[in-house]
């Protein structure tokens, strides 16, 4: 019995289909001869960005080979929405949920979730791939710069030692030196990140597809690390640890009125907020170091293109000696490209310029509003 042709729909859902699991291949068995380019379209506008995309999985791939991390069980899922079809012209929407374990570290199960919109054309009657944008903050900060990404592979992998500066006042920061002063709790703080970093909290805005949601996910982990209660009256109310007026204003809700500052949702202005914070003030009490060496469970993990800080990871499990600590000692969380457990090592390189940002509490402000009224109950 003859096979029967496959339709357009088909043939564009299979072609998308096969790269996406040449990317897992390629991740999973790095020694893999994939080329991706037979994907794509050598004429497309955008295939200077294919091509950026292409080596993005080689930098992960490589940067598991030097790490020795091996995949050692993992699961693959896919969910289309076909938006359509026009002559020789189609757009398509992926769900991808790629699920793994690694050597050396099996003690963590790492989920991504990613949303791809995929174009196609239709060249000499075959379907290639002309434009891919993921919900990626990588592929956002580098889409249309001219990066050649295979570059951070040969640079020199050797860490920025870090020293924290003098007026550091360290974790056990006595609670009468400021007016209310919360100190910061990792561990709740770790389990907001774990409980949201593959899904939405439903009480804030989600700025995913709007710029991106990594530091908007990132101030809601310090949020609740301070005592922020998820409820919807405390969340609504801005009530502390937010701040929601004045100059050290911190604060997000359900809609898009976040502080004027922009501080609780972009990664630059929460550094600057950070940086620019003194004793007494209102607000987040913290540090902010160059490099990696520091970092330790709780802390934020900032991401710079060299001429801004475009990304922002949250890190959720840390190894390793303080003072000392590179990539490979750090697991974070993040979002746009919804991330849980995620070894740092098989994400950047020190190509990339990285500062850690330490929380070691908030100053309430006192007049932020009423206590949650009685029965308003946590989100479960």
């Amino acid at each position: 019995m003859a096979l029967r042709n496959l339709s357009d729909e088909e043939k564009i859902v299979r072609i998308t289909k096969e790269f996406l699991q040449a990317r897992i291949t390629r991740l999973e068995q790095y020694d893999s001869p994939i080329d991706f380019l037979t994907f794509f379209d050598p004429n497309s506008p955008q295939f200077r960005h294919l091509q950026y995309l292409s080596d993005r999985i080689e930098l992960e791939a490589g940067l598991r080979r030097s790490n020795e991390a091996q995949v050692m069980k993992s699961e693959h899922h896919l969910k289309h929405h076909l938006v359509g079809i026009s002559g020789d012209y189609a757009e398509i929407t992926f769900f991808e949920r790629y699920e793994y374990v690694l050597k050396p570290v099996p003690e963590f199960k790492t989920s991504e979730t990613t949303r791809y919109e995929v174009a196609l054309d239709r060249v000499n009657g075959t379907w290639l791939l002309s434009d891919i944008i993921t919900d990626s903050d990588f592929d956002d900060a580098f889409r249309d710069t001219d990066v050649d990404v295979k570059t951070f592979l040969d640079f020199n992998l050797q860490e920025q030692k870090s020293v924290l500066p003098a007026e550091y006042l360290g974790p056990n920061m006595a609670a009468d030196m400021f007016p209310v002063f919360t100190p910061y709790d990792t561990e709740k703080a770790v389990a907001y990140a774990e409980k949201y970093a593959l899904s939405y909290n439903p009480l804030f805005f989600s700025y995913k597809g709007l710029g991106g949601d990594c530091q908007n996910f990132a101030s809601q982990c310090v949020w609740a690390g301070l005592g922020g209660k998820n409820t919807a009256t405390a969340v609504d109310l801005k009530l502390p640890p937010m701040v929601r007026s004045g100059p050290r204003a911190w604060y997000q809700n359900n809609t898009t009125d976040h502080d004027p500052y922009g501080r609780w949702i972009a990664v630059q202005p929460f550094s600057d907020y950070i940086l620019s914070g003194q004793v007494g003030d209102l607000g987040l009490v913290g540090t902010v170091t160059d490099g990696l060496a520091n970092a330790a469970t709780g802390d934020l993990i900032a991401i710079s293109d060299g001429k801004r800080w475009f990304h922002i990871y949250f890190v959720v499990a840390h190894t390793g000696v303080q003072g000392m600590r590179t990539t490979k000692d750090l697991w974070v969380s993040a979002h746009t490209t919804d991330r849980n457990r995620q070894w740092l090592a098989t994400l950047i390189t020190s190509a990339l310029p990285v500062r850690t940002i330490h929380i070691i509490g908030g100053v309430n402000d006192t007049g932020s509003g009423p206590l949650p009224v009685p029965g308003d109950t946590d989100i479960l």
